[in-house]
């Protein structure tokens, strides 16, 4: 290495996403794509041996001397492992994106005048990440071929330290990538930062600061570390480039660059299509012949299905013929069953008719089933009282008649003791005498009679009413036998004895059909009174 005061190279600039317009002329976009800067920056992390590089620097057998480091998710670096690639690095960035906002809008409140500040989105034009490119005076280094190990360790330090003071200012967390490039003339970094203040807003290259002198201060400050290390760096203003070249020539190579870049993922993409249509015109190619052979047998399929549906169609037909006829027979006879239906219907409502009427003549007949029942026992229950009714009287007829035969028997012997008198004195007495105990006679008969009559009751079955035995004698008195008024009186005067004892003889042969009349009327026979 040679002696001397050695100069200090770190640019950035943006990059942002493919899609957005890069129309030439005025106001051209010249920022790289995000995809394109990492793919060549993180080349190292790429597995294809057949891929072109557009930079002529590169040398492609010392690519595997390059060593990228990621973020270990703690504020430090980690080397790149087998699971890291590109896309890994370009998901970190989207989701970095897609977490952050686009800056905020202030909106006043028509009503009260208030101004309120309101998130709003990334713009799709937004500038992805800040790329770095560092590198020490090569005059310092020399050429990557020639440093050896020790050499290597002490360039590797001191563009550390540079990373170290981006990070400072950027903000280690924002971090996404630093790739060591050992595969070119001269060893230089890349740094890809994604510009993100501590608000969680994306402010592209303002993360370096708002004015240019500010970017002055920043080269000031890292030219201060590098010489704590032992580099000394120089404070003059350099304008050279990547190898000491003047700005114009930097510009032009970082535009070639830049076309290099979008050249090559055109090609990528344009291999890319080319490999995919090469993959499909083998398949297209493998499916026709399969189709092909598919065809053939196919035809030969349908051929042998023709001939089977020719078959098949015959015998419909014969089916179809016999299904007609049975078709027209199971109408006539869904005909015939739809009137029997008819008729069924009309009977079952018929049956249901003599049926609710046999339901309550059933009813009815169980009603006057019970209301017999019910008469019956209360016959039965009257029967009864009949009887013991009937035994009561009859054991009374009897007792009676027992007494009646005693009054009576006790009236004949009376009468025909007093007969007896009356005919033994009968010559001696005069008529008058005889008269009156006829008289007397009859009278002590008719006392008994009373007496006895007294004790009984009849009931008239005419009138309904009861009366003693005496009121009935005396009423059969009055009508028949038992008449004693003046002219029967008149008839008795003039009676003889023999007369006299032929009345007697009369009225104990009335007493004994009064007892005969008893007894039929005991026995139910109809004679006008009952008891």
């Amino acid at each position: 290495m040679g002696d001397g005061v050695w100069s200090t190279s770190c640019r950035w600039g943006g990059t942002t996403r493919a899609g957005v317009d890069r129309a030439s002329g005025r106001g051209r976009d010249k920022r790289p794509p995000t995809k394109a800067a990492l793919s060549h920056a993180l080349r190292s992390l790429e597995d294809d041996a057949e891929h072109v590089h557009g930079n002529p620097n590169i040398d492609p057998e010392r690519i595997k001397d390059n060593r990228v480091m990621l973020p270990d998710g703690n504020g430090g670096l980690r080397p790149a492992g087998p699971g890291d690639s590109v896309e890994s690095v370009l998901d970190d960035v989207e989701d970095r994106i897609n977490n952050a906002r686009g800056g905020v809008r202030r909106t006043t409140d028509k009503k009260t005048g208030e101004i309120k500040t309101v998130d709003v989105s990334p713009r799709s034009d937004v500038t992805e990440t800040l790329e770095f490119i560092i590198q020490l005076d090569p005059e310092y280094t020399g050429k990557v071929v020639d440093m050896t190990d020790e050499q290597r360790a002490d360039v590797r330090e001191k563009l550390y330290v540079i990373v170290a003071e981006i990070q400072e200012q950027t903000g280690p967390e924002n971090t996404v990538a630093v790739a060591e490039h050992w595969d070119e003339d001269n060893v230089h970094f890349q740094m890809f930062v994604v510009p993100v203040d501590k608000t969680g807003t994306l402010v592209g290259t303002r993360i370096m600061g708002e004015k240019k002198g500010d970017w002055s201060k920043f080269h000031d400050r890292l030219r201060e570390k590098l010489r704590e290390t032992g580099y000394d760096a120089t404070f003059d203003r350099v304008a050279g480039g990547a190898t000491h070249e003047n700005i114009q020539a930097y510009k032009a190579q970082r535009k070639k660059a830049v076309s290099l870049a979008y050249e090559r993922q055109a090609m990528e993409e344009a291999r890319d299509t080319a490999l995919a249509a090469q993959e499909d015109a083998k398949d297209l190619y493998s499916r026709a012949a399969d189709r092909n052979d598919a065809a053939l047998a196919a035809e030969e399929r349908v051929d042998a299905k023709v001939a089977g549906l020719d078959e098949k169609e015959a015998t419909l037909s014969a089916l179809e013929a016999s299904l007609t006829s049975r078709v027209t027979a199971a109408a006539k006879k869904e005909k015939t069953l739809a009137k029997r239906t008819e008729e069924l219907d009309d009977r079952e409502a018929d049956l249901d008719n003599r049926a609710a009427g046999v339901e309550e003549q059933e009813r009815l007949t169980r009603a006057a089933r019970e209301a017999v029942q019910r008469r019956e026992t209360a016959v039965t229950e009257k029967e009864k009282t009949v009887d013991d009714r009937d035994a009561s009287v009859t054991a009374r007829e009897t007792e009676m008649e027992d007494k009646y035969e005693e009054v009576i028997s006790h009236a004949e012997r009376a009468a025909e003791g007093i007969i007896a008198t009356a005919k033994a004195g009968a010559e001696e007495m005069s008529r008058d005498r005889a008269t009156a105990a006829v008289d007397e006679g009859r009278n002590a008969t008719q006392n008994v009679y009373v007496r006895a009559a007294q004790k009984l009751k009849v009931k008239d079955t005419k009138t309904g009413g009861v009366k003693t035995l005496d009121d009935w004698i005396t009423e059969q008195a009055t009508e028949d036998s038992f008449r004693f008024d003046k002219t029967e009186q008149a008839k008795i005067e003039k009676e003889t004895y023999g007369q006299v004892k032929a009345r007697a003889k009369k009225a104990k042969s009335d007493a004994q059909a009064f007892l005969r009349q008893r007894e039929q009327q005991r026995r139910g026979r109809d004679t006008g009174f009952s008891r």
